[in-house]
């Protein structure tokens, strides 16, 4: 995940795991970590102080990068969410912790999606994605996704941008 850091204006990743099944309590404590969000099927919230009041369609646990590490290395948040994942990077099919959170997510029909967010300037090129942080995502049946923005150089056109 090679980037030009001089570059990176903002990067975080985040790593999801949903389902009518999911049990926040108990992802946390096989990760033995605390999410930095979560909720549960039926839980309400409003998207705004004057909206009717909605209810959650199922359950959340979400540990978002941003929120633990202040970096604009990609990588370095990328091995946060690795490091919740797995005690032992180097040979996480063997970790305990590891294969836990794997087992529980088969067993109760978990999602799992895990989203790299990265902006650069102009002239940056964006981060390659790591190939151990995909094949463990893979490895819980779950999705990479990749949210990579540069802005235009300096005196591009952009169709947003009035003439």
């Amino acid at each position: 995940m090679s980037s030009s850091r001089h570059h990176t204006l903002r990067a975080f990743a985040t790593l999801r795991f949903t389902g009518d099944e999911v049990d926040p309590a108990q992802v946390s404590e096989i990760l033995q970590t605390s999410p930095t969000f979560e909720y549960r099927k039926g839980d309400p919230y409003k998207i705004r102080p004057d909206a009717p009041l909605s209810f959650r369609k199922t359950n959340l646990w979400l540990l978002d990068s941003a929120k633990i590490i202040e970096d604009l290395d990609l990588k370095k948040h990328v091995k946060c969410l690795e490091s919740a994942l797995s005690d032992n990077l180097t040979e996480y099919m063997r970790d305990e912790k590891f294969d836990r959170i794997r087992h529980y997510c088969s067993d109760h029909h978990v999602e799992v999606l895990a989203t790299l967010f990265w902006h650069g300037d102009h002239q940056s090129r964006p981060p390659r994605a790591s190939a151990r942080f995909a094949n463990m995502i893979a490895h819980l049946n779950g999705e990479v996704a990749e949210d990579f923005e540069t802005d235009a150089a300096p005196g591009a056109f952009s169709p947003a941008t009035p003439h």
